[in-house]
């Protein structure tokens, strides 16, 4: 999903327990990852490319790690817990709402690593379903 697709969500969620701001933040900051791997597979800085590489289904490079995994949520959970119990606790459900967005969209997710089980959502990435999807992300922010 695109970044847009986390964010409206994560606030959604955050917007209806109170805690928009930190919900959000896990809603999105999980896809650091994708950064990461765009850096060391081109090792430019660009932010133009990093834009254009966004627009690019994660199958095609690779991009999801340890993070977008239940292992990944439940260390990051754990983490961020211990040294903040409320922050984490709201990371955690942007973080997880993020993770069922990305079983929501066609690229490869092994949610459950080490299984070797693929999640193949039905939206396919940066289509006309993910931008009717953020439209309908919008009317409801706006809603509640």
């Amino acid at each position: 999903m695109l970044t847009s697709s986390h964010l409206l969500f994560g606030l959604i969620i955050g917007k209806l327990l109170n805690h928009p701001f930190m919900v959000a933040l896990g809603a999105v900051v999980i896809d650091i990852d994708h950064i990461y791997a765009y850096y060391m597979r081109s090792r430019s800085t660009s932010l133009r490319h990093l834009l254009h590489i966004n627009l690019i289904p994660d199958d095609f490079l690779g991009l999801r790690s340890f993070f977008h995994t239940t292992i990944g949520w439940a260390i990051t959970t754990a983490l961020l817990m211990a040294v903040n119990y409320e922050f984490g606790f709201y990371f955690s459900i942007g973080y997880l709402s993020h993770l069922f967005l990305d079983a929501m969209d066609g690229s490869n997710l092994y949610l459950f690593y080490p299984l070797n089980i693929n999640i193949l959502g039905p939206i396919t990435y940066n289509s006309y379903a993910e931008y009717l999807l953020n439209i309908c992300f919008l009317v409801v922010l706006f809603i509640i």
